[in-house]
């Protein structure tokens, strides 16, 4: 068990290794694999997320078409086009 564990804690180091050093860039399944080194790497992109807080969006595709991004900064949660509610600029 605690093989297990640490073999999926470096898969976990070298999948943020990866994205962080790919920031805000579109990447694809083979890339992730490649980048974590394994084919469960969708669990690892959900831990990274989940438990240490990376903040990583999903392009709504699915199949070939799927791709992520690691986002160095948190996500506004408005349309950037749009504009800035009095209350925003006080938070």
């Amino acid at each position: 068990m605690k093989a297990e564990l640490a073999r999926r804690v470096s898969l976990c180091d070298r999948l943020e290794a990866f994205l962080k050093a790919h920031p805000g860039e579109w990447l694809t399944m083979p890339e992730l694999r490649l980048g974590c080194g394994a084919e469960s790497w969708r669990t690892r992109l959900s831990e990274l997320g989940k438990k240490r807080g990376l903040s990583i969006e999903w392009n709504g595709q699915n199949g070939a078409a799927s791709m992520h991004r690691f986002l160095p900064y948190e996500p506004l949660g408005r349309d950037p086009s749009g504009p800035v509610q009095q209350a925003e600029l006080f938070r």
